[in-house]
């Protein structure tokens, strides 16, 4: 999906609803803006806890448990927690 946005004297471009709607962007929510080579590309902020338990939930769907610290844990054994700040 591509929509043509214009630049406000500010630098603001508003992203067009069919696209927040299509990513679940809300009012308030975070986006990333990186440069790659002459290419902006702009993608959900996604908070580390719930990355966390989504994967957690992804290798142990039996388990309904939506506690953090369980689902650190679980993927620490997996070795698949990296607890290094976000960039």
């Amino acid at each position: 999906m591509t929509e043509y946005v214009n630049i406000s004297k500010k630098g603001q471009v508003t992203i067009p609803f069919k696209l927040r709607d299509a990513l679940g962007l809300e009012l308030g929510g975070k986006v990333v803006v990186t440069k790659i080579g002459q290419t902006l590309v702009m993608y959900p902020s996604v908070n580390r806890v719930d990355r966390v338990k989504k994967l957690y939930a992804s290798v142990n769907p039996g388990n309904k448990s939506t506690d953090p610290e369980t689902a650190i844990n679980e993927a620490k054994k997996l070795k698949a927690y990296d607890d290094s700040p976000s960039k």
